[in-house]
Formats: C-alpha cells, sequence, structure tokens
C-alpha cells in the first residue's frame, strides 16, 4: 500500500518577491515537469543539465515539481499517476503559492511524461494562469484529467477523489494576481 507524504518546506528569512530593497524585481520562474521514472533528485539533476546546456538569464529562477513515478515500475501506472487528481491538485497549488510569493510570470518545461503531467491538468491550473490564446490553439485531447483511465487492481490512486479542491484563501484575502504563462517547452513529450 503506498501512502501519500505531504511536506512543506520553511525558508527563515523568505520575503515574497517585490518587497524590501529588490521591490522592482518582477518574480519569473521556470518550473520542470521531469518525466517518467524520476526521483527529486533524478529531476534536479536533469535540470541542471539542461540549464547548463541553455542560457536562462539569471532573473528566471528554475524549480522542479516533482509527480510520483520515482517507483512506478509500469508505463500504464506512470500514465495514471501523471492524470491523478492529487497531481493536478499539486501542481495547481504549486501555482498559486509561486503567485502568493510574489512570482508574476512563470515557464513550464515539461520533459517525456513531464508533459502529459502537465497538459492533462491544464484545465485544472487555468484558474491560476493569465494564458492569452493558448485556449484557442488548443484543441480538447484525450488526455484530460477526467477521461478515466482503467485502474489496476490494487493500485490505491483507484478510487481517488474526481473533484481537485480549490487551493485554500484566508477569508477576505484579495484575489490572488494570475501568473502569466510565458512558455511551454516539451522535450521529447510522451502523451
Amino acid at each position: 500500500d503506498a501512502e501519500r507524504v505531504s511536506q512543506s518546506l520553511r525558508v527563515a528569512g523568505w520575503r515574497p518577491l517585490g518587497h524590501g530593497p529588490d521591490s522592482a524585481c518582477v518574480g519569473e520562474v521556470l518550473v520542470y515537469v521531469h518525466g517518467f521514472n524520476m526521483t527529486v533528485g533524478e529531476g534536479l539533476e536533469r535540470l541542471g543539465q539542461f540549464l547548463a546546456l541553455g542560457q536562462l538569464p539569471p532573473h528566471i529562477k528554475p524549480l522542479v515539481f516533482s509527480w510520483p513515478t520515482a517507483k512506478v515500475a509500469t508505463y500504464a501506472k506512470a500514465t495514471r499517476a501523471a492524470r491523478a487528481v492529487e497531481t493536478g491538485r499539486d501542481l495547481r497549488a504549486l501555482l498559486a503559492a509561486l503567485a502568493d510569493g510574489g512570482v508574476r510570470t512563470v515557464h513550464v518545461l515539461a520533459h517525456s511524461m513531464g508533459a502529459q503531467a502537465f497538459l492533462c491538468h491544464l484545465d485544472e491550473i487555468a484558474p491560476e494562469l493569465r494564458m492569452a490564446g493558448l485556449r484557442a490553439r488548443v484543441p480538447p485531447t484525450k488526455l484530460s484529467a477526467a477521461t478515466p483511465v482503467p485502474p489496476t487492481p490494487g493500485d490505491p490512486s483507484a478510487g481517488a477523489d474526481a473533484a481537485l479542491r480549490e487551493p485554500s484563501r484566508p477569508r477576505g484575502a484579495a484575489p490572488r494576481p494570475l501568473l502569466r504563462l510565458a512558455s511551454v517547452t516539451m522535450i521529447n513529450p510522451e502523451i
């Protein structure tokens, strides 16, 4: 039986972008969505390789969105993990946290099955994003998270709740600013 683990990271001295002496800085991040059968460490290594080969401007801060594929032995199980409600909920929560932290622009780099993990949750994460013209260019696909994938007997995610929960906001809080989705780059997409 797989057990879902939830962890939070608190950084001493953290302050949202746009506060203090760097207030002219507009937060911009690159979110790397790794592919099939990768641990967080391997995802960080792969992102490091991509960054070493490219020339990312120093104002864009890279980070890894890791979804549960490190111990998945089969393609079918990895597909279910990519499409899982929890993956979409976690991706949306990451984007909401980035917006709350002062980030205003996001780029997505999706490798292999990470493209599926990103694309099949596009409708779920759309409320966090400004995607000028993207909806008109992306036709509905069979990748929608609403498309059920036949469960494997004994798969703990088979009975997962089909509805994504809204990221929590304090009562009376101002609406969260939307992130501008500036680019989506897919490397060897597995979709």
